[in-house]
């Protein structure tokens, strides 16, 4: 299995991570604080309920995805001038080759 920190290494680029249902958000959630991602506050990645899309930047953060970034996550290739990439987290505890999102 790929770690996030694996997938986010490329700061040039924006991570929206695809959970899904509540088992994949609470072993996202487990292996971000495994791998020292916090949200931006500080606050431990268990500590707060899961979204079903997740931001994870390179720095070590995790965050929430608002309504802009959701529509962006539905159909845009850039946010904030940055290539979007779209993380499917199931894929990845498979150990996927191919862990992106299909639209």
């Amino acid at each position: 299995m790929k770690t996030i920190s694996e997938i986010v290494k490329d700061s040039g680029k924006k991570y929206y991570f695809y959970l899904g249902d509540g088992e994949t958000g609470r072993l996202f959630q487990q292996q971000c604080e495994k791998e020292g991602f916090a949200f931006g506050d500080g606050v431990p990645a268990t500590a707060r309920k899961c979204a079903r899309v997740m931001n994870v930047s390179s720095g070590g953060t995790i965050n929430y995805v608002g309504i802009c970034g959701m529509i962006a996550f539905g159909g845009a290739d850039q946010v904030g001038g940055k290539e979007l990439v779209r993380v499917d987290f199931k894929k990845v505890l498979e150990g996927a080759e191919n862990i992106v999102c299909s639209r």
